[in-house]
């Protein structure tokens, strides 16, 4: 017989690693489903070079301290190695390579059954979706998009500047992903960005403090206040004067959104028209990424979960982690998800300890 598990986590990257260090404390029985076929969640569609804008000590999660001093900025790779060294550490039971498609409530039964593409069945009394908002990439509509014959590509898709030498490329958006891949680009192509506004700078230090020294250690970013504040969306590109210094020479250069795609080109918003070899979008993912809650109910028109901290406001038993704002501003990020994941088990733990379950 199959076992029931008293939790079925759905992903396992850093916010499903550490709901489940968080459930072990609580002595749970649970399993972390990942459709990856190795540890280390989104980070390994990121580009290569992407490094952190929060030092190392703001990128732990609850039980094992990043490596690094106060002047680390870990990379890409860091944070996969790192993540992978967390699961090992604390033996967490991750199933790879096991993708979700559908979870069901047996309302007879008042479980769950959590159906995965190779045909089997998790049975839990309750389950936390933990899949990342950095899955769908998020792809806006232009006019003339669907004749354009060169490359199109999404920041989700790009890994280095190899096979871009020598092009014209625009790459679209305004945000940290946008500006940290167009000066990579800048080095070996003829790049521009194309924004709808003007980029925001902030200062990667101040007063010889890394910016995160004043938001985690303060606890400003912890604060659910901060939502409102705008901390949760925020398009700041933090930067230690290098990019700000690179676009301000014009390399690359920024320029207004252009309004039309042309087969081999676009239209910028003066009219004139360029040859351009690849547009590469940097636009953010989409946020309703969990079409497997779809037939519970659990999610709104727009697919985006029914909850409130975390915790389903239509389905008893069915709870997330690791939400942009879930909590706070910092919810969904490596210095932020513990927090939660640690509220989240204690809910967890209390729903299963007053919800009388039927005998097997």
């Amino acid at each position: 017989m199959n076992p029931i598990y008293d939790v079925v986590i759905i992903g396992g990257g850093q916010a499903g690693l550490v709901q489940g260090y968080y459930l072990q404390q609580q002595n749970l029985n649970f399993v972390i489903l990942d459709a990856n076929p190795e540890i280390g969640g989104s980070w390994h569609h990121y580009w290569d070079s992407l490094t952190l804008f929060s030092a190392a000590p703001y990128a732990s999660l609850d039980g094992l301290p990043f490596p690094g001093n106060d002047d680390a900025y870990p990379n890409r790779q860091d944070v996969i190695n790192y993540l992978q060294h967390y699961t090992k550490k604390f033996d967490l039971p991750v199933i790879s390579k096991t993708k979700v498609t559908t979870v069901h409530k047996q309302n007879e039964q008042g479980r769950f059954a959590v159906l995965t593409t190779d045909g089997r069945c998790y049975q839990a009394k309750s389950v936390i979706a933990a899949t990342g908002a950095f899955t769908k990439p998020h792809i806006p509509h232009f006019d003339g998009q669907a004749t354009f014959n060169g490359q199109q590509r999404h920041s989700y898709h790009y890994h280095n500047p190899n096979p871009y030498h020598g092009q014209r490329i625009v790459v679209i958006g305004s945000h940290n992903s946008a500006v940290q891949i167009a000066c990579e680009l800048a080095h070996v192509a003829d790049v521009s960005l194309a924004v709808r506004d003007e980029i925001q700078f902030a200062p990667q230090h101040i007063l010889g403090k890394d910016i995160f020294f004043f938001l985690h250690d303060t606890g400003y970013d912890m604060l659910p206040i901060g939502c409102h504040f705008g901390l949760c969306d925020s398009s700041a590109v933090y930067d230690d004067g290098q990019y700000q210094t690179m676009i301000e020479a014009g390399n690359p250069d920024t320029r207004p959104m252009f309004t039309h795609i042309t087969e081999n080109g676009v239209i910028w918003s003066d009219g004139s028209h360029e040859h351009i070899d690849t547009l590469l979008y940097a636009t953010g993912f989409q946020r309703n990424n969990k079409p497997y809650l779809a037939q519970l109910g659990a999610l709104d028109d727009s697919g985006l979960p029914i909850e409130h901290k975390g915790v389903s406001q239509t389905v008893d038993g069915l709870f997330y982690i690791g939400l942009d704002g879930q909590i706070a501003p910092a919810s969904a990020t490596l210095r932020g998800v513990s927090r939660d994941a640690r509220y989240i088990a204690n809910k967890v733990y209390t729903y299963l300890d007053t919800t009388p379950m039927p005998a097997i």
